[in-house]
Order: structure tokens, then sequence, then C-alpha cells
């Protein structure tokens, strides 16, 4: 357990690089696959609040969103986090 702390470090450090940011953000307008769509139609009600743990660039919340739902988008890495909140920005969405 007493390497926990680093592996948390590691994974951060990982997904705060700029080359991932970039990489993550360029996958964001790919949106849900049909599949995804139909799930999160099958599973949520617009008006939930669904929590989307690592958001990475945004590619699930900012769809799931603009299908009614209150998405509060969180990422180990705080670039991640910001890279979604600007990109949903960018759509008009606003995520918590």
């Amino acid at each position: 357990m007493k390497n926990i702390p680093q592996l948390e470090d590691n994974v951060r450090s990982v997904y705060e690089d700029a080359a991932q940011v970039r990489a993550f953000s360029s996958i964001a307008d790919q949106g849900l696959t049909p599949f995804e769509t139909a799930l999160v139609r099958h599973a949520f009600v617009p008006g939930q609040r669904i929590l989307d743990v690592g958001c990475g660039g945004g590619r699930e919340a900012v769809p799931m969103a603009e299908m009614g739902l209150q998405i509060v988008a969180l990422d180990v890495s705080l670039a991640m986090t910001q890279a979604a909140l600007a990109y949903a920005a960018g759509r008009g969405i606003r995520l918590a």
C-alpha cells in the first residue's frame, strides 16, 4: 500500500503531459458510439446528475450533457478536466 502515492503520481504525470491532453482532446469530437448512446438513453433520464470519472477530453461528458444530463466531470489530471471543460464551453455546454 505504500506505493499508492507513487502510482498516483505516475498516472497523474502521464495524463498531465501536453501530448496526452492533446490526444484525448482530439478524439472528443468522436462523441459517443451508437452503443454508448443507447446505453445512456436506457440507463438515465434527462436532468439526472452523472459523475464522469476519468473524463479525459470530454468525449463522453459533452454528448451526455447535450442529452440533458447534468454532468460532473472529474479526472486525476487537472489538465484533462480543464480540456473537457474547455471543449464543453466551446460547444455551449456547461459541465460541473
